[in-house]
């Protein structure tokens, strides 16, 4: 096998005031990935050997993902505090895979034809949330937390399985799919604190959240 990776990543914060800052940050991944795999099965009848199976694979695959944050922390009057961050991420695979099975006699003679399959199989990921909270401080020891938060997944997903047969690749509808997936998140909260002595702590909060799903086969009906 034969890996190769590499990354990368930058950010920046501003400082609009002492009391309010802005920031950003941008970070990527890209891995390639060389695959050559060769085995072998012997059958034997009797401890004498009757057949070989020969498989062997190759593989050529790459992942890239990037992902990128924008955030905001401001606090107002020395007490209250409000914070946002808004983040994009994603994930690309390809992959492409040949494997062939070769059936020997014991004397290393082919005794039927040798089975080739093709397994393509890439992927596309992405994720978009959204967050933001706000502190208000009610007494000396004691503060009232709200916020929400959103998210949204899609996954795009492709499984294309190729016979081959003749002198041409075939799919094998059996095998092969494509399908896609979102998830959708909202979710709100409201959170109370109080430090009733140096030991003892109260907190109490409500959440409320949604959660959305959906699925569907492109290939099945």
């Amino acid at each position: 096998k034969t890996r190769a990776a590499g990354n990368y990543m930058i950010g920046a914060d501003h400082f609009i005031t002492p009391a309010h800052t802005v920031g950003v940050l941008f970070s990527g991944q890209r891995t390639d990935l060389l695959s050559d795999e060769n085995n072998s099965t012997r059958i034997s009848n009797n401890t004498l050997l009757d057949s070989n199976i020969l498989m062997s694979s190759d593989e050529e695959r790459s992942v890239t993902n990037a992902s990128f944050n924008l955030n905001y922390k401001g606090v107002f009057d020395g007490k209250r505090e409000l914070t946002v961050d808004l983040d994009y991420f994603t994930y690309e695979r390809a992959s492409m895979e040949y494997l062939q099975n070769e059936f020997l006699k014991a004397n290393m003679d082919a005794y039927r034809a040798p089975r080739r399959f093709q397994n393509n199989s890439p992927s596309d990921i992405s994720i978009t949330s959204a967050r933001a909270g706000y502190v208000v401080p009610i007494t000396a020891g004691s503060t009232l937390d709200a916020g929400f938060r959103t998210s949204l997944v899609e996954s795009r997903n492709n499984r294309i399985f190729n016979n081959y047969s003749g002198d041409n690749w075939v799919r094998d509808a059996g095998k092969s799919d494509e399908f896609n997936f979102s998830e959708r998140i909202t979710a709100i909260y409201l959170t109370y604190k109080n430090n009733l002595s140096r030991r003892t702590e109260l907190e109490a909060g409500l959440r409320a959240e949604d959660t959305r799903t959906r699925s569907k086969s492109l290939t099945t009906p």
